[in-house]
């Protein structure tokens, strides 16, 4: 009879972007051409509960 209710950490989803931004900052003196670099990384964790009904 034991083992019906589970509970654990699910790990489900992983997801990981890139971008790169051409800028152009320009003053009344000069004009300056750079770029930005962005990366994101992120994960779904959760908690995680399971019910198993015995069997007969």
């Amino acid at each position: 009879m034991g083992k019906v209710l589970k509970f654990g950490i699910d790990a489900t989803w992983f997801d990981l972007a890139y971008t790169n931004y051409d800028v152009q900052h320009i003053t009344y003196w000069e004009t300056n051409n750079f770029q930005i670099h962005e990366v994101e990384a992120g994960m779904q964790i959760g908690p995680s509960l399971t019910l198993n009904p015995p069997k007969k």
